[in-house]
Order: C-alpha cells, then structure tokens, then sequence
C-alpha cells in the first residue's frame, strides 16, 4: 500500500512562530499516523529543517509568475494527495498547480471559536 504524500505549504518555517511549531508538529507525527509529510515556504531564504522540506526563497522584488514557476517545479519532483494550505496563503497561485487531489486551508487565529 502506498503512503499517502501531504505537503505542508506555508509563508515560513524558518521564524520559529505558532504556525511554525504546528509544522514541526506534523513533521515529527504524520509519519506515525501512515503519511509521508513534505514541507514548502514561500519566502525563507534558506532550509535548515531536516526531512523533505523546500522554499522558494520568495523575495519582495519578483513577480508572483517566478513564485509559480519555482511551486510548479517543486511540485512536479514528487506527486502529492493532500495539500494544506497553512494560512491559505498561496492557494490561489498554486493550487491550479499542485496536482492534489484534496486541498485543505488551515486558519490559524488566536480567536477562540472563530
């Protein structure tokens, strides 16, 4: 039986904020439950989290095309079941790209019961 892939899709990893350690939460657990966890940032400037993990190295002065460009690639190296958007940024300029079958957004809020 084939291990379901989820990528993890969000604005960093490399900040060390809320988002960021739900991420590392998924990475040490998601194995345990029966998936294979990938990660992408959209603006880290670099990598140092083990395991399968990319950034597109986003910066203010590119077009949201180059960002697509870079997604698309990443995306093609490895196919994908589920995406979750963290945040839901990014859904709308990649997830014509993604090649899931499912999508998921994941609001993250200090609201209670939001």
């Amino acid at each position: 039986m084939q291990v379901p892939v989820i990528l993890h899709c969000s604005a960093t990893r490399e900040d060390h904020g809320g988002v960021q350690s739900i991420l590392a939460f998924h990475q040490a657990r998601d194995p345990g439950l029966g998936f294979d966890p990938r990660f992408v940032s959209f603006f880290d400037r670099k990598v140092t989290w083990p395991g399968d993990c990319h950034s597109l190295a986003g910066h203010g002065w590119e077009t949201v095309g180059a960002l697509r460009r870079r997604f698309a690639q990443a995306a093609r190296a490895r196919p994908t079941d589920v995406v979750i958007y963290h945040d839901a940024l990014g859904l709308d300029w990649f997830a014509p790209l993604d090649g899931a079958a499912r999508r998921v957004v994941f609001l993250h809020t200090e609201l209670a019961n939001l």
